[in-house]
């Protein structure tokens, strides 16, 4: 821009006049040498600025999604195969995956279903895309490290890694491409240990699914591959997983067929020996009593130089006793387990020191397990002390003596016993550890001690803790307890979370749906986006469901729920959970049209229209709910507000419609709506049900006779008219302002020459078609007839149905004296319950009239 023309347009800002472009703008420039004629000045909105903006609260914005690291461009790769756009480039995926699967190592997080699959996608897509052998030197690094596949297969074996076809698939891949590379200068057709140990990872994982598949597999492995370990534990571990899967599945079969080909095989005697340790555990855990005792037999009586039994099988094989009530069986362990630490205290300290240890720990679990008081174990820690070993060493208490004892007591709810052991272990000056602060919590938390609770945390948050991660588990589980309690302030529940939060802690599915009402309930919306935004993208999606279904509960809530909080609930909902399914969303919407407020149960059902998965996208089914929910929204009902009370704008959102023409008008214009909906989806077959439910609509929308055109529709169908749909007929006669009675004359003479059987339901139904069209003589003629012709005497509801239809004081006069003179004991039976009277004059009995497509 010219200097001029900008001088003039700051003078016209600071002069607070208006910039007017009528002509050229060259010719206006000079229009400051021409004389012209002085303008009055108002005093308008002057500008102004607070000291360099510093005074103006930003406008808060909306947190991102947050993925894992790499996970956006594997979701990035998913999109463009189903939207067929181009993908990201191999070596963008390869670092995308390895960043992925090294976050999860370092962070010790878990691989949720929706990230297994996403990351199974691109695994298979870079075998389908590796570059030909003749263009590798050409091509970019896309091929992984054997590291990115070690952390994986660790990643998806932990303890507490969910299990699903998706973990499954993606194990199974990421061993392929390990076994091709054959990582840690691993010869061909040979196994080292660390290739041992990643196929024994991924037979863990597929034993859970398939364990007579993963035996194969294994025997596939060994007979193809040379086996190479320092140590027997490694090579024992494959053959254990197996067999611990086939026995945890109840295939005993197959297990007594896998040992018999561990013999065929010449499987070592010392690995089998391993592999007989480890089930020892295994079928302890089971309580097969009688597996338990012929393995712990044979380990008895093999070499002790080949095996030992350690302290944990000892400990799975007297929890087996108990469950069983074989405390002769127990006692003889006990003893054995004496006589083993006899043999240690002969060897050196160094060496043994650690075994002693936690054999006398079984030995205390043992006896408070068989009733022994906390002063004969405490009796029992002394004689331990005394016993020493040749060098005057002894085994000594300590935190996990401490922690295994209050464990078996909160296992029988002993919550007394268990704060007993936590003194004795002040007693012994063991100071408690981060696992003892979180028993506390958790047993203070089941015995409703919240308080209590709160103390074991807040010591808990002063110590050091594990890789369990006890202090995350604790903090989950008291915000949830405090929340459920309802007695605590919104700043102490905050103040956990943040902690929580500084931590880097996971939170809980069940601490996401605790703090997501807790939110809501405060209107802080922008505080439950910002918490689903943050963690729910993290979750399974079983984890997901289990918020979405806190959140569709919450709507669903008409007693302490307001409909504004209701909308906007169910807004954050659909947005962040895009797989609600089809049943939770049209409960949503028979929610917001029982709330009275059709528009939104008309704006969830055009969402669901817009969905593109078969599960969640609307149905037949769902048309048939709309069309019913704008029927009964259309029909005249008493007034009906939430019980709650609701601020100014939430009572502004509820009004109710006092103008019927407004609601009538309203109510087509959704009817138009789904219809015309339902005329543009190709997936939609017209039903009898269907239309039954347009006659529905189309009767309560005050357009009786397009209602009858459904009618005939349905009687020129294949499918034909079902029992529901005469009702229905009847009463688009009964609104109809002509012809109505010679169409359900029409109809009744028909139902009556093709034999059908005359229910309650359809009697009810012509008489109020005819008594609508205001010939009660002919429907009192049909009253007096029916019992004679079809069995059926007049009752409160067929009685009800003529006086509510036949609109209008005097004929409802007329028919109350009638009533009562043929049927005054029905009459007393309306009158009991009860009537309300229109504006206009007539009265409608509360009878339930409403008809079901």
């Amino acid at each position: 821009m010219p200097a001029h023309l900008t001088r003039l347009v700051i003078r016209r800002i600071l002069s607070n006049e208006p910039i007017v472009y009528r002509d050229c703008l060259y010719r206006r420039a000079n229009a400051c040498l021409q004389p012209r004629a002085q303008r009055i000045r108002r005093n308008g909105f002057a500008q102004t600025r607070s000291f360099f903006g510093m005074a103006r609260e930003p406008e808060r914005k909306v947190k991102g999604i947050d993925l894992a690291p790499g996970l956006d461009t594997l979701i990035e790769l998913n999109r463009a195969q189903t939207g067929q756009s181009r993908p990201p480039d191999l070596e963008m995926l390869c670092k995308a995956l390895d960043k992925f699967f090294r976050k999860k190592y370092f962070s010790s997080e878990t691989i949720s279903d929706v990230e297994a699959g996403h990351a199974l996608n691109t695994l298979r897509y870079l075998n389908e895309n590796r570059p030909k052998e003749e263009d590798v030197s050409d091509a970019p690094r896309t091929f992984l490290k054997p590291r990115c596949f070690l952390n994986a297969l660790e990643v998806l074996n932990k303890k507490d890694s969910p299990r699903s076809d998706a973990h499954l698939a993606l194990t199974e891949e990421v061993f392929k491409f390990l076994d091709a590379m054959r990582p840690n200068g691993c010869e061909p057709d040979s196994y080292n240990e660390r290739m041992i140990r990643s196929l024994a990872e991924t037979l863990e994982i597929m034993s859970h699914y398939e364990p007579v598949r993963a035996r194969d597999m294994l025997v596939e492995k060994y007979k193809t591959n040379r086996w190479t370990s320092q140590s027997q534990k490694p090579l024992a571990r494959p053959w254990a997983s197996v067999l611990q899967g086939l026995y945890q599945k109840g295939n005993h079969a197959e297990a007594q067929k896998t040992l018999e080909m561990m013999q065929e095989l010449e499987i070592p005697t010392n690995i089998m020996m391993q592999v007989k340790e480890t089930l020892l555990g295994v079928h302890a855990a089971l309580g097969d009593l009688e597996n338990t005792k012929r393995i712990y037999n044979d380990l008895s009586q093999g070499p002790p130089q080949i095996v030992e039994i350690d302290s944990g099988s000892y400990k799975a094989v007297l929890q087996c006793c108990l469950q069983h009530g074989d405390s002769k069986w127990a006692q003889s362990i006990v003893r054995s387990m004496l006589e083993t630490l006899e043999v240690y205290y002969l060897e050196p300290a160094d060496d043994r020191l650690d075994e002693v240890k936690k054999l006398w720990d079984v030995l205390f679990f043992w006896a408070a397990a068989s009733g022994k008081g906390v002063d004969e174990v405490d009796r029992m820690m002394n004689v331990m002390v005394r016993r020493t070993f040749a060098d005057g060493r002894s085994a000594q208490p300590d935190v996990e003596t401490i922690n295994e004892l209050v464990s078996w007591c909160m296992s029988r709810n002993q919550l007394y016993f268990a704060e007993r052991y936590i003194s004795l272990g002040a007693k012994w000056g063991i100071h408690p550890n981060a696992l003892t602060y979180y028993l506390q919590v958790k047993y203070r938390l089941s015995g409703g001690d919240i308080d209590g609770a709160r103390a074991a945390y807040r010591q808990l948050q002063a110590v050091e803790c594990s890789k369990e991660k006890e202090d995350i588990r604790a903090a989950n589980e008291l915000i949830q307890a405090m929340c459920a309690s309802q007695k605590y302030t919104f700043s102490s529940i905050m103040a956990l979370a943040d902690d929580l939060t500084e931590r880097k802690g996971r939170f809980e599915p069940e601490t996401v749906s605790a703090l997501s009402v807790l939110h809501l309930r405060r209107n802080e919306l922008h505080d439950v986006i910002d918490l689903l935004q943050t963690h729910a993208f993290h979750f399974s999606e079983a984890e997901r469901r289990k918020i979405a279904d806190s959140l569709v509960a919450m709507v669903l809530d008409r007693a302490h729920t307001s409909t504004a909080r209701a909308w906007d609930t169910y807004i954050i909902t659909q947005s962040i959970f895009a797989e609600l399914p089809r049943s939770a969303r049209t409960q949503i919407m028979r929610e917001f049209f029982d709330r009275g407020r059709a528009d939104m149960a008309c704006h969830i059902f055009t969402h669901m229209r817009e969905l593109d998965h078969p599960d969640t996208r609307a149905t037949a089914d769902t048309y048939v709910v709309a069309l019913t929910g704008i029927a009964e929204f259309a029909a005249a009902r008493v007034a009906a507000t939430d019980n709650v009370d609701v601020d100014a704008d939430a009572a502004d959102a509820e009004a109710e419609y006092d103008d019927d023409e407004s609601r009538a008008h309203e109510c087509r214009s959704l009817l138009d709506a789904v219809h015309n909906a339902m005329k543009l989806d190709l997936d939609l077959e017209p039903s009898t049900r269907l239309r039954n439910a347009l006659m529905l609509a189309y009767t309560a929308a005050g357009q009786p006779a397009r209602a009858w055109s459904f009618w005939e529709d349905i009687v020129n169908s294949r499918e034909g008219p079902s029992f529901n749909s005469i009702p229905i007929a009847f009463r688009a006669c009964e609104r109809m302002p002509v012809d109505g009675e010679r169409h359900a004359r029409a109809l009744w003479a028909r139902l009556r020459k093709v034999d059908v059987e005359i229910t309650k339901p359809i009697l009810a139904a012509y008489v109020g078609a005819l008594a609508g069209n205001q010939n009660t003589d002919a429907a009192k003629e049909v009253l007096l007839k029916c019992e004679r012709d079809f069995g059926l005497r007049p009752d409160a509801f067929i009685l009800g149905t003529l006086f509510n239809a036949a609109y209008g004081v005097s004929r409802q006069g007329d028919l109350e004296r009638w009533i009562q003179a043929k049927f005054p004991t029905q009459w007393v039976e309306l009158k009991r319950l009860g009537a309300r009277k229109m504006d206009d004059g007539p009265r409608l009995f509360n009878i339930d009239r409403r008809l079901t497509p």
